[in-house]
């Protein structure tokens, strides 16, 4: 059963332990207590045991406990350390001991150095400048370089936002859900045949035939030797050969009978083809072959073990010119049905060429761009040109550890904070090459959501600005801004401006203000 409640590409058939469930629904339970304030149940059970007026109720079990509250004191200790915080203002959040960064860790178990204890007790807003800015400087030496990365990349908290709230730490939106729950308590799973399961489910043919080699992955066929270790059996012994033990290995390849249609399937096999064991047997004959192949080698254990099944229990001769007929008309078969099955669905693929557009006469347009490294390492960059495509200025910056999403709306903030600096507030299109970040600025995005902080920034900061579109446009017609954000990536920290366009900018500017298509993939 273990077994059976693994995720597909571990081994399992994706089913759900009930005990695990059970607990995931109490989590749930947990989850409404600290979230959903306004519920009668939550406000009975909240007064009831005197849980407290703070964002993390005190749960408390009691004697004289109903039935629920006995279940949400149970699930309590699980449910407290899948918790995280969503940063508002930061005048509630622990910056040391709470988990508050995206990457779910806690400050004081990575620090590089003891933290004294007067800070120890500090918040997140403690540590941001009067101009809203992180102020890192004093605490750097106690945090390691990717954790001041890390934070470096979070917007800072500010007291035009709302207050701190707790978040589900076991999602990346910051909501709850059954589905993340589960994955949250379930433990780790390691596993070296996750191809060859996905080979495996993802197999052209009947079900059937995918839980039979299934079966034989899990080394799961009823076999006498199987029957024999469990002492359902007295001997072990091939009843068509009766020369070997029958295994699984012996029964699908190494019976001479069998090894007779392998041959008149394949022609003469090479030792690549016996393979020690059954799960590099499987994985060497459906991962990175062709398709013909696959079909033909999985019709061939069904025909084989079916073939086998009739003899032990219809005393049916095992005829191995038979089973190779047989295998080759159901191969045909299944090649047409797969031939003639439903057309794969097409997609509209914007095939037209691609240009960047001049804004109109008295607007500017921002163009931005994020990017993120192997090593995690985030940039961003833009570019301000006028109704003339003049080259107003552009930035990089070296962001930190974050997201491209993230990196995306750092462009935008930084765009729109350059030009207030500099006293260009007009009329702005603001152009991305990311539909998300796009979307969260139009229609904004959740209160638990990671970015909310930094999406607010940048409306609260877009109110200062006449008028502001901000629009969706192809990679294609944002090359100049891409330069910008790679460079970025080139910066040992903090940002870069250019009054003038750098050397290296000279072809995509020109491109653009010459108004040359690309075809889109270019």
């Amino acid at each position: 059963w273990e077994n059976l409640c693994k995720p597909k590409l571990h081994g399992g058939l994706s089913l759900r332990e009930n005990r695990r469930m059970n607990t995931c629904f109490m989590l749930k339970n947990c989850w409404n207590l600290c979230s959903q304030f306004d519920k009668l149940w939550v406000r009975i059970l909240k007064t009831k045991y005197a849980c407290g007026e703070g964002a993390l109720p005190i749960v408390t079990n009691r004697s004289n406990s109903s039935n629920c509250w006995r279940g949400i004191c149970a699930a309590w200790n699980e449910f407290q350390p899948l918790l995280a915080w969503n940063l508002g203002d930061g005048k509630t959040i622990n910056f040391w001991l709470d988990s508050w960064l995206p990457s779910r860790t806690i400050i004081a178990e990575v620090v590089v150095q003891p933290v004294p204890m007067q800070d120890r007790r500090k918040v997140v807003a403690n540590y941001v400048n009067e101009d809203g800015t992180w102020n890192l400087n004093e605490i750097r030496r106690f945090l390691p370089n990717m954790i001041w990365l890390e934070i470096i990349g979070i917007g800072p908290p500010s007291s035009e936002n709302d207050k701190d709230i707790l978040v589900w730490g076991g999602s990346k939106d910051g909501r709850f859900s059954i589905k993340t729950a589960y994955n949250s308590i379930s433990p780790p799973l390691v596993n070296n045949n996750q191809a060859l399961y996905s080979a495996i489910w993802k197999w052209k043919g009947p079900q059937r035939i995918r839980c039979l080699l299934w079966r034989v992955a899990q080394n799961s066929l009823c076999t006498n030797e199987w029957r024999v270790s469990r002492g359902l059996a007295t001997i072990g012994l091939c009843p068509i050969c009766n020369i070997d033990q029958e295994n699984i290995v012996h029964i699908l390849r190494d019976c001479y009978c069998v090894v007779a249609i392998w041959q008149r399937l394949f022609g003469d096999l090479d030792n690549d083809f016996y393979h020690p064991t059954v799960t590099q047997w499987l994985g060497s004959n459906l991962i990175n072959v062709e398709e013909s192949w696959a079909t033909t080698f999985a019709v061939a254990i069904d025909s084989i073990w079916k073939a086998r099944n009739m003899t032990v229990f219809n005393q049916l001769p095992f005829n191995p010119n038979q089973i190779v007929c047989e295998i080759k008309g159901r191969t045909g078969e299944l090649t047409k049905v797969n031939s003639i099955g439903p057309k794969p669905t097409h997609y509209n693929i914007d095939t037209n060429l691609i240009s960047w557009s001049r804004p109109p006469p008295g607007v500017l347009k921002l163009n931005c761009d994020g990017a993120v490294a192997a090593s995690s390492i985030a940039s961003c960059g833009g570019v301000i040109r006028n109704s003339n495509g003049k080259f107003i200025f552009a930035f990089s910056n070296m962001i930190g550890v974050c997201s491209v999403v993230q990196a995306e709306l750092w462009a935008i903030f930084h765009g729109l904070r350059l030009l207030k600096e500099r006293s260009l507030v007009v009329d702005i299109i603001i152009e991305s090459d990311s539909a998300l970040a796009v979307k969260f600025l139009n229609e904004g995005c959740s209160r638990e959501h990671p970015y909310y902080s930094l999406v607010n920034h940048i409306v609260r900061m877009a109110g200062d600005f006449p008028s502001i579109d901000c629009t969706h446009v192809l990679r294609e017609a944002n090359q100049v801004a891409d330069g910008f954000a790679k460079f970025g990536l080139s910066i040992s920290e903090g940002m870069l401006c250019f009054d003038s366009p750098p050397s290296w900018s000279h072809f995509s500017l020109v491109a653009d203000d010459s108004a040359v298509l690309f075809p889109r993939g270019f």
